[in-house]
């Protein structure tokens, strides 16, 4: 039974039956929200062996102990028993007050005490609590049953993630946020006195490591054949009770069962090639099974040059709905032209952001061949909506299942880095980000954040005092080479002006820019800055998918 139903010690002093013994609480003012889970009476002193926690002991103490020793072995005993309280009539064994040894134990336990100063009808303070107990029992089975209820009409009626985080939270009272694996906000929806910002915020604060925390609780949205498609939490300010953990429960079931029964957007094929792209790329199952299950989906991954690659629609106005729509007609389009050259591959959303390709072709020198159909069929869908462009990156090509994982990751890596990067071509490699790559590669290193502070932050701190814009000049400068007349037509300013500035940031930078080893350091520094300062593909769609269920 959920102990959050049970009634309060305070509720339970206020009930008329105990109001008639005239009760005074002794110790435990403060300790008043404990929750009663039974009323036992009881007037021998080893009874604490047989309680289960959370009584309220009723006595007239007629067979407690003499002894002060004995007393405080008493109550000490009950307090290891986890009892609620513990109260004594006064009038048959303690004439006019409980004794000051019996109190002094309680504080000592700081176990509530409570003197009931007049005769009480023990039988009806029983009946009166237990009868507020199982009303409790009575309505939490209701409240289980109308879940139930709701919850199955809404797995019946093929209703989406969004109506059953609507639902969770409007049955719990609480936040309720869906989150994929990468820790992304997929969905929420708001408590009626929660902001979506201050909603958003406070999950953005969530470790992904933990499932419960003082004021949260999240539950896995397992699939069945193991591994997670995300997190369903519950926010708030305080812990959830166990009646809001099973709405939660019920709510990460019916987004499995909604997974499992909505192939609108993703047919089965497509559904077995993006589960097994999942697979690789978290190590998630022995590589010859997976290497099996490619090769019955007629996707050879022994002896093959592999090429992993990944395809990001970046917009700032793609809805949640739009992009899982965006995607499947990305991967049908992918797949459709792999199989036309034919080149076999696995193709499929990798997950509610971006579609993951991992080629199979008998010869690296076909590889840029194929990406570059591929990727041009690809621009071509993009292309019909003006609010959306696609970064592509692919990892090297290695040889063998047990080099997948790496080149996917590294499309991963390198789409992530190709953002900061002028969209000249159709997809990039690892050797087209040069620099850049190896700065991205090394974008977490507190080292680097210290070599970047070195280098720009007298300069950074110059424009904020002074509202210059020599770091901008410096980047377009560093980006030309150091080739003046190029700056010059970069930023439309002529000579004389570039060479005034090259001057000013001389002096506030104590560099030469004639030195080319200083140019390309503070390139460097430029590029690691960029790179910093720009979110990666999740985080971007983080925001924007936060933005637009907000807008909806």
């Amino acid at each position: 039974m959920d102990r959050s139903t049970l009634p309060t010690l305070a509720e339970v002093l206020a009930l008329p039956a105990v109001q008639r013994g005239s009760p005074r609480v002794l110790v435990g003012e403060d300790q008043l929200d404990r929750r009663v889970r039974w009323v036992h009476v009881s007037e021998v002193s080893d009874i604490a062996s047989l309680l289960e926690g959370g009584e309220l002991i009723l006595s007239t103490g007629i067979a407690l102990p003499e002894g002060a020793p004995e007393l405080a072995c008493y109550v000490a005993d009950l307090k290891a028993a986890d009892v609620t309280a513990l109260a004594v009539e006064v009038g048959r064994r303690y004439r006019y007050a409980l004794p000051s040894a019996l109190v002094e134990a309680a504080v000592e336990s700081s176990l509530p005490l409570i003197e009931l100063r007049r005769v009480t009808p023990f039988v009806s303070v029983t009946q009166a609590v237990h009868t507020m107990i199982l009303d409790a029992r009575v309505q939490e089975l209701i409240a289980s049953d109308a879940a139930h209820q709701a919850f199955t009409e809404l797995t019946v009626s093929g209703q989406g993630p969004q109506q059953v985080v609507d639902l969770v939270s409007t049955m719990s009272g609480r936040s309720v946020v869906y989150e994929s694996t990468t820790h992304h906000a997929l969905t929420y929806s708001c408590a009626p006195d929660a902001e979506p910002a201050d909603v958003l915020a406070q999950w953005e604060r969530i470790p992904s490591d933990r499932d419960e925390g003082d004021c949260w609780y999240a539950v896995q949205v397992s699939a069945p054949s193991g591994g997670t498609w995300g997190r369903l939490l519950m926010l708030g300010g305080e812990t959830p009770t166990q009646r809001q953990r099973m709405l939660l429960d019920r709510g990460a079931t019916a987004l499995v069962i909604n997974r499992l029964t909505d192939r609108q957007l993703d047919s089965l094929e497509r559904h077995s090639h993006r589960m097994l792209l999942a697979a690789l790329v978290l190590d998630a199952q022995p590589l010859s099974e997976l290497a099996a299950e490619a090769r019955t989906l007629g996707v050879p991954l022994e002896r093959r040059s592999l090429t992993g690659v990944i395809v990001q629609p970046i917009g700032e106005y793609v809805s949640p709905r739009g992009t899982l729509a965006l995607l499947h007609d990305l991967a049908s389009v992918a797949g459709a032209a792999l199989q036309a050259i034919p080149v076999p591959a696995l193709v499929g959303a990798l997950d509610d952001e971006r579609v993951a390709m991992l080629l199979t072709v008998g010869r690296a020198s076909d590889v840029d061949d194929t990406l570059d159909l591929v990727s041009e069929r690809l621009h071509a869908v993009a292309a019909r909506r003006s609010d959306v462009r696609l970064v592509i990156g692919a990892g090297s090509t290695v040889i063998g299942p047990e080099r997948a994982q790496s080149t996917l990751r590294e499309a991963m890596q390198v789409a992530d880095a190709a953002l900061t990067l002028p969209a000249r071509k159709g997809y990039f490699r690892p050797p087209d980000l040069r620099l850049r790559g190896l700065v991205f590669t090394l974008r977490d290193e507190p080292a680097l954040h210290d070599y970047v502070e070195r280098e720009l932050g007298p300069l950074l701190a110059h424009d904020a005092d002074t509202g210059s814009q020599l770091y901008e000049f410096l980047s377009v400068f560093c980006r030309c080479g150091g080739r003046k007349t190029e700056t010059a037509h970069a930023l439309f300013i002529s000579r004389p002006a570039v060479y005034n500035r090259i001057l000013k940031v001389q002096q506030v930078l104590g560099v030469d820019l004639s030195d080319a080893e200083v140019v390309l350091g503070l390139h460097a520094a430029v590029l690691a800055r960029e790179t910093m300062r720009q979110p990666t593909l999740a985080v971007r769609s983080r925001v924007v998918r936060a933005s637009a269920v907000q807008g909806r």
